[in-house]
């Protein structure tokens, strides 16, 4: 069974934007629905990787264009994890 079938556990987001006015904006919308919880931001691609292992989540929603390591590279690295959270990509552009 899925970790989120049973229905007894929030869907683990994080949140990677370079932004803070957008990660403010993405906390706010997912905090406020229902069943999901986020359990981390970030606003660097290398930060995220180095913590996004640990977290688990189940969605990663990620910035696209970022100064260094954006959410492209971050997918990447996401897609190599055993079990890869679904990835959603935010863009102003």
């Amino acid at each position: 069974m899925d970790r989120n079938q049973a229905g007894d556990q929030n869907i683990k987001v994080v949140i990677l934007d370079d932004e803070a006015l957008a990660r403010e904006r993405l906390y706010r919308l997912i905090s406020s629905l229902p069943g999901y919880e986020v359990v981390a931001t970030f606003s660097d691609g290398v930060e995220a990787q180095n913590h996004i292992g640990q977290l688990k989540p189940d969605v990663a929603l990620l910035d696209i264009s970022m100064p260094g390591t954006g959410g492209i590279e971050v997918a990447r690295y996401l897609s190599l994890m055993p079990v890869a959270p679904a990835i959603i990509f935010c863009t102003a552009h």
